[in-house]
C-alpha cells in the first residue's frame, strides 16, 4: 500500500472545458477515498490521471512519494476496475483471474496461489469453471474485483463498478468491498455518482463539482458539517431545504427575517456565526430532521412555522411530504410512515437549532457555521 498525493492537478480539453481543477488531494497509504458528485464533475478523469490513462495538463501525481505523472500505467503499480467488467467472454473465471499475471511472467505455483487466495477471499470458488455468460451482475463485478487483486498493486481504483447493479446486489457488493479492504489494507480509490454509496463505502469523501474540490472529510463532517451549498444539497438522501432571507442585528441579537416570518437566532447558534454578520443568507435544513404536528399543536422546538401539504408520497417505513408555504413555493420533508398528512393540510414545521444552517447568498455559498 501507498499514499497517493495530487498536486495542483489540472486537465483542460481542447474545446475549453476544464475537467478537473488545481486539484490537491492527500490519500494516506491504507485509506479507503470515494471520489463523488454529479455526472461530468471529473471524478473519472482525476482517476483516469492516476492511472496513466489521461495525461494532465498541469499538476502531479505522487504515488509512495514517488513522481509518476509521465510514467505509463503499466510502471504506477496500480490495478484498476472498471464500470464494464470486461471479462473476457471465452475464459473461465479461474483463467480470467490468472491472465494478467501469465502475461506479466509470474511463475505458474504463484499464479495458482494468488488465484486461490482471491477465489477464497471473494467466494468465487465455486465459479471458477464458469464463463461470464454464466455468471450475475454481481458475480462479473466480483470477478472483475478479483481479477484487479490478485495483482501486488500499490493502490486499487475503482470507477463506479456497481453501476449496473440492481439495488440488493448493490448492497452486498458495499459490504464485499469493504471487508476486502479490510482485510488486505490496501490503498483504494473508488469513485461513484451516488452520494449513498460514498457515504457507505469511504473513510473519507471528495466532493466534486465541474472538476473542483469542494470538500474532503469524513462522511458525518461532510453530513453535518457541509462546507457550502452545494455540498449539503448534494449530500443526503434527499436535498436539503434553503430558504432565502436576510439576519438583522440589533441590540436583542440576531434575526433571521424573510416574507412569512422573523425568527430570533438562539445564542448557542449566534455562537458559531462570525462576529460580524448581516444581511442576505440562505437558512437550510434537511428534509430528515423536520418534525410535522397539525397546525394549531404547539411543539416544544425551537423553530416552528405554518406550511400546506402539497403532495405525499408514501415509501414503506418512510414519506417524502412535499409542501407550499407563503414563505417558501416548495419544501420538502421525510417524516415516519405513519405520519402520512392528507393534501392540502396546514401543518407545523418544527426543528430544532441544532438542525438549522446558514449559508452565505454569495456565489460560493459558503458555511457560515463554525460548529
Amino acid at each position: 500500500m501507498a499514499e497517493i498525493k495530487l498536486e495542483y492537478l489540472t486537465k483542460a480539453f481542447r474545446a475549453g472545458v476544464t475537467a478537473v481543477d488545481r486539484l490537491q488531494l492527500h490519500v494516506a497509504a491504507g485509506e479507503l477515498v470515494v471520489l463523488v458528485g454529479p455526472s461530468g464533475c471529473g471524478k473519472t478523469t482525476t482517476l483516469r490521471m492516476i492511472a496513466g490513462l489521461e495525461r494532465p495538463t498541469s499538476g502531479e501525481v505522487k504515488i509512495g512519494g514517488r513522481d509518476v505523472t509521465q510514467l505509463a500505467p503499466r510502471k504506477r503499480n496500480l490495478a484498476m476496475v472498471f464500470q464494464d467488467a470486461a471479462l473476457m467472454p471465452h475464459l473461465d473465471v479461474q483463467r480470467n483471474l490468472a491472465f494478467g499475471l501469465l502475461l506479466g511472467n509470474v511463475s505458474k505455483p504463484e499464479v495458482a496461489r494468488r488465484v486461490n487466495d482471491v477465489a477464497s477471499l471473494l467466494d468465487l470458488r465455486e465459479l471458477l469453471a464458469r464463463r461470464p455468460h454464466e455468471l450475475s451482475g454481481g458475480q462479473r463485478c466480483r470477478v472483475a474485483l478479483g481479477r484487479a487483486l490478485v495483482h501486488d498493486a500499490d493502490c486499487l481504483l475503482l470507477d463506479e463498478p456497481l453501476s449496473y447493479l440492481d439495488a440488493e446486489a448493490r448492497r452486498q457488493l458495499r459490504e464485499r468491498i469493504r471487508e476486502v479492504h479490510r482485510q488486505t489494507g490496501r490503498t483504494m480509490i473508488y469513485v461513484t455518482h451516488d452520494q449513498e454509496e460514498a457515504m457507505a463505502l469511504g473513510q473519507r469523501i471528495a466532493v466534486l463539482r465541474d472538476g473542483v474540490l469542494q470538500q474532503f472529510a469524513a462522511p458525518d463532517d461532510v453530513y453535518h458539517r457541509p462546507a457550502n451549498r452545494f455540498v449539503a444539497s448534494f449530500v443526503g438522501g434527499v436535498a436539503m431545504n434553503f430558504v432565502a432571507g436576510n439576519l438583522r442585528c440589533d441590540e436583542r441579537g440576531v434575526t433571521f427575517v424573510c416574507d412569512g416570518f422573523k425568527w430570533p437566532i438562539p445564542k448557542t447558534l449566534r455562537a458559531q456565526m462570525p462576529e460580524e454578520i448581516h444581511g442576505p443568507v440562505a437558512l437550510g435544513f434537511r428534509p430528515e430532521s423536520i418534525r410535522l404536528l397539525p397546525s394549531g399543536q404547539h411543539g416544544t422546538g425551537n423553530f416552528g412555522v405554518v406550511a400546506k401539504i402539497h403532495a405525499s408520497q408514501l415509501l414503506g417505513d418512510r414519506a417524502d411530504v412535499h409542501l407550499t408555504a407563503s414563505w417558501c413555493k416548495s419544501l420538502r420533508a421525510r417524516v415516519a410512515g405513519a405520519e402520512v398528512f392528507a393534501v392540502g393540510d396546514q401543518v407545523e414545521l418544527l426543528l430544532d437549532a441544532d438542525d438549522l444552517y446558514f449559508f452565505a447568498a454569495n456565489e460560493s455559498g459558503g458555511n457560515l457555521l463554525n460548529g
